[in-house]
């Protein structure tokens, strides 16, 4: 069972995605409120950005109430963005310490896994040695697949996603990295600085085998059979001299 000091952490983090949730509500608030009255980026994109923030820190309306109506939005939008800045900062703070510095470190080195996922990974599963395998691990996350089978017949679905979906969204998230061609750059380089030889070794490991196993099932939905495959010599040279 976790400590109170470790309830406390995983509180935190949970209240920071909380967070997180609702300064995207008020984002798309903004955004339905400025299509109502015809409001429209003039940038080349309309993704939001700190441009994006600049110009409708600018935008006025006919209306006084209306104009009155946004400045709410916005304030109710800057309010939660620098909650998010500075809950992120203390995170950062609270992972440099023990007993979470050491984890923190090694699940880095991973790629795809900054410091906020890792503190979530960690706050989370509290003792990794409570589970004896990672197919244990992943049905505490939700990660494996749901199953119908009757007699002779099985048959598959998606995930179950019935267990943690904290640590099951941060998994999720950071799995996306691995579609990209194997490469170890510089912040994952920075990371792995001062790493044990094997914990890089298992970094790099799971690089070769997650981006085959996707690059496999990609080609599998395409329905063909991908060509053999091979890591470029490139990228094993820069990670073994990192």
């Amino acid at each position: 069972m976790p400590g109170a000091a470790e309830e406390a952490v995983r509180n935190l983090i949970r209240v920071r995605e909380e967070v997180k949730c609702d300064r995207r509500v008020a984002r798309q608030r903004i955004r339905s409120f400025l299509l109502r009255y015809g409001k429209r980026y003039p940038g080349p994109r309309d993704a939001w950005s700190h441009r994006f923030e600049v110009w409708a820190r600018a935008v006025t309306f006919d209306e006084p109430l209306a104009t009155e109506a946004f400045a709410n939005l916005l304030a109710a939008y800057f309010i939660r963005d620098t909650q998010l800045s500075e809950m992120g900062r203390r995170i950062e703070e609270i992972a440099a310490t023990e007993p979470f510095a050491e984890g923190v470190a090694r699940l880095s080195a991973l790629r795809g896994i900054g410091t906020l996922s890792a503190m979530t990974i960690m706050s989370e599963t509290c003792d990794f040695h409570r589970f004896g395998d990672a197919g244990s691990y992943m049905g505490f996350t939700g990660l494996t697949p749901s199953e119908h089978s009757s007699g002779a017949s099985r048959h598959q679905g998606s995930i179950t996603t019935t267990g943690n979906r904290h640590i099951r969204r941060a998994l999720v998230e950071s799995a996306w990295a691995y579609r990209h061609a194997l490469a170890v750059r510089s912040k994952l380089r920075e990371r792995l600085e001062g790493m044990p030889p094997e914990v890089a070794a298992c970094s790099w490991a799971a690089q070769v085998r997650l981006n085959r196993t996707f690059r496999t099932i990609s080609a599998r939905k395409r329905g063909h059979t991908p060509r053999s495959w091979r890591p470029h010599a490139s990228s094993q040279v820069s990670c073994g001299a990192s």
